[in-house]
């Protein structure tokens, strides 16, 4: 049985889960308005991935989601890293991103 004591410290640590939540929603959002500008996408102006990363790893994520940001994150570990790849172009991780941003909607 938990006290009052406990179930405040309960309802205050969701509290601040949510709005860390939110938090990376909103850092992945700005993040997404960066990566789908024109010119964005090679070593000399790479994607920004930190808070899909870290989004990446929050539970609250769905599994659409969570496959989405892995398929963003290593695409754009290699655009980034100067790779020349046949498969993955900045414009696929543009286009990922583009679909991200309608999943990130429901949340």
């Amino acid at each position: 049985m938990q006290t009052i004591e406990g179930n405040i410290n309960n309802n205050i640590s969701l509290a601040i889960d949510k709005n860390n939540f939110n938090s990376l929603i909103a850092q992945v959002k700005e993040e997404i308005g960066f990566n789908i500008l024109s010119g964005v996408g090679s070593k000399h102006c790479p994607f920004k991935i930190f808070a899909h990363e870290k989004l990446l790893l929050h539970e609250q994520i769905t599994e659409e989601a969570r496959h989405m940001f892995r398929k963003i994150c290593q695409g754009a570990e290699l655009c980034n890293g100067g790779v020349i790849n046949s498969l993955i172009k900045p414009g696929l991780i543009k286009g990922l991103e583009k679909q991200l941003l309608n999943i990130l909607k429901m949340y």
